[in-house]
């Protein structure tokens, strides 16, 4: 029995724990909190803001800019994501229904990859589904240096 509940309170702080290193906690730590300017892959200069927001919640505001174009991205701090850390790769994708008759929603996509020693790709883009399939309606991406 004692083993019983040792098991069971060890399960229970190991599932407490899995939930604190979370979506934020992985996003930084491939491309930390901070302001970066960079290049986008057709030459042209960008913007980089990395910011906590929500407080006291621990979530994750990004957004980058060009010239034509600001997107952004909240990470909440417990949502679902992927990863792989070999290729410092960070992947989420929200979707959201709207109100309407039929299927439609819209889905917002964050991913950051690895490009090279201490470089890091990151691209934000907004997707409108509907009835007929997927429609890009926007996307931006920029390549940045890590401190």
């Amino acid at each position: 029995m004692k083993v019983f509940l040792f098991l069971i309170a060890l399960l229970a702080t190991t599932t407490s724990f899995a939930v604190s290193s979370g979506a934020v906690e992985k996003f930084i730590s491939f491309v930390p909190v901070g302001n970066y300017v960079g290049v986008r892959d057709s030459g042209e200069f960008c913007q980089v803001i990395i910011e906590n927001v929500n407080f006291p919640k621990n979530d994750l505001q990004v957004k980058i800019t060009n010239n034509d174009l600001e997107l952004t991205k909240l990470i909440e701090e417990d949502s679902s994501f992927g990863f792989k850390d070999f290729k410092k790769e960070f992947i989420q994708t929200e979707i959201t229904e709207l109100n309407t008759t039929g299927p439609y929603s819209i889905e917002r996509i964050v991913r950051t990859v690895s490009s090279g020693a201490k470089k890091q790709y990151l691209t934000v883009s907004y997707a409108f589904i509907d009835n007929v399939g997927l429609r890009t309606a926007n996307a931006t991406d920029c390549v940045i240096d890590l401190p």
